[in-house]
């Protein structure tokens, strides 16, 4: 759904630019790229380097000035991202790689933290960076996002940091590095030469963007924009209770109340044993061996065994459990069937979207009409502002829209209708929501 709404926003976009009302952004001023001294690198908690990058840090954290940084991390098969790398840049235009492997999370989080407690965070499409940061007990209350910034004052979706780096500053950078394996140790100069690059241009970057937000008026929009990203990335996440909704394929087991029962349960405990041994959800059990258990519940090992979607790794270790779990699901179920019990509310697409009843095809296809014309109103409204769909209003912003009440549009309950954005956009697609969906 996403992907085909952001064609339709291309289309619209190349349109209305065709017709000259949407700017394509100012001329790129050229940077020579002179050569940068190597990284500093601290791979340890003593030693010259670190003593270095110990008061560059320092000395930011004392000024409260602004701070580039990034992340390198991988983040399959674990079931949270494993923190590799961590890049940093001050107004000098020093870089240093702070080697995370080698390091204790309290090393690390004792060398960045007189910065991060103090300074403004420079980072780009630093949700992740952030939510790295706060599992290292490191919370930051001043961030400036440069693709956020720059969404502000640009048609179109997200710009990757070397796109936007070619645009403000004429810099090309080297993304060679970008795909490399941030696990092996050592890492190469070229690795560490592509990582500090990724932090050594964000701060001029900044500047640019600063004024580029001032002429155009949204200094405080974007402002609003990063206490949000604060807020989100503090509490960011669905609860365990809710994850079942995900699970893809269930929808085929809405009519069956302990169908559903086993599905909620199920995927709780994924969740919950993903996480106590750091491992991806999906490689403990898959949507496709939820739904079959859902589906059809074996109450012995040999029946559970013979469940094709479920991994032998996860019965021979787990069977026990996943039976339990199943049998106390099934329990409430049928205690809560006879006690009256209200089922859990289902997700609205699950009941809009049934091939095989034709009310339910109908009901499908006038919903997706009615968001294909809200999107329409989202692209158009971007390329009138010259500023990212993305900003004002994405799929999900668009859903919870929809699925809003009057109370939930009066109380400002939907992303869409608070701050600056009822404004600009949502109030306009309240109403074209209200004019579509009037009997």
């Amino acid at each position: 759904r996403a992907r085909d709404m952001n064609m339709l926003g291309q289309r619209v976009t190349q349109a209305l630019r065709r017709t000259g009302r949407c700017a394509s952004g100012a001329a790129a001023s050229v940077v020579d790229e002179t050569a940068h001294a190597a990284p500093l690198v601290v791979a340890a908690t003593r030693g010259d380097a670190h003593d270095r990058v110990n008061q560059m840090l320092r000395s930011v954290g004392s000024t409260a000035g602004p701070l580039a940084l990034d992340t390198e991390f991988t983040s399959f098969p674990s079931y949270s991202p494993v923190l590799e790398l961590i890049q940093v840049a001050d107004t000098t235009g020093a870089a240093a790689c702070i080697d995370c492997a080698p390091l204790s999370q309290t090393a690390v989080a004792s060398l960045l933290h007189p910065a991060v407690d103090q300074c403004e965070l420079v980072v780009h499409d630093g949700r992740t960076d952030l939510r790295l940061l706060r599992e290292l007990g490191l919370v930051p209350t001043r961030v400036f996002d440069t693709q956020l910034a720059a969404g502000f004052t640009r048609c179109g979706g997200r710009i990757g940091l070397g796109d936007l780096a070619q645009s403000l500053l004429g810099v090309k950078m080297d993304k060679s590095a970008a795909t490399s394996d941030w696990r092996v140790r050592p890492l190469s100069a070229t690795q560490l030469e592509y990582a500090a690059n990724d932090v050594r241009y964000m701060l001029e970057m900044r500047e640019r963007l600063l004024d580029e937000l001032d002429r155009v008026g949204r200094a405080e929009w974007f402002a609003d924009e990063m206490q949000e990203l604060l807020r989100e990335t503090a509490d960011e996440g669905l609860a365990d209770s809710d994850l079942w909704t995900t699970v893809r394929r269930a929808r085929k087991l809405r009519e069956s109340p302990s169908a559903i029962a086993v599905l909620r349960a199920l995927a709780e405990w994924r969740e919950a044993t993903a996480r106590t041994v750091n491992i991806a959800p999906a490689l403990i059990l898959s949507d496709d061996a939820i739904v079959q258990l859902a589906a059809a519940p074996p109450t012995t090992l040999q029946q559970l065994g013979t469940v094709r979607a479920a991994r032998g790794s996860t019965v021979r270790l787990h069977g026990r459990a996943l039976l339990h779990t199943i049998h106390e699901a099934l329990d409430a179920a049928s205690c809560a069937e006879e006690t009256g019990e209200p089922l859990p509310e289902l997700p609205v697409d699950w009941l809009t979207n049934d091939p095989s009843d034709p009310m339910s095809v109908r009901a499908a296809t006038q919903a997706a009409a009615l968001r294909h014309r809200l999107f329409a109103m989202v692209f158009e409204r971007s390329a009138e502002l010259n500023m990212s769909h993305e900003l004002l209003a994405t799929p999900a912003d668009l859903t919870e829209l929809l699925e809003a009440s009057a109370a939930d549009e009066e109380a400002e309950g939907v992303r869409v209708l608070r701050g600056w954005r009822r404004e600009v956009i949502g109030s306009r697609l309240v109403e074209l929501k209200h004019s579509l969906t009037m009997p």
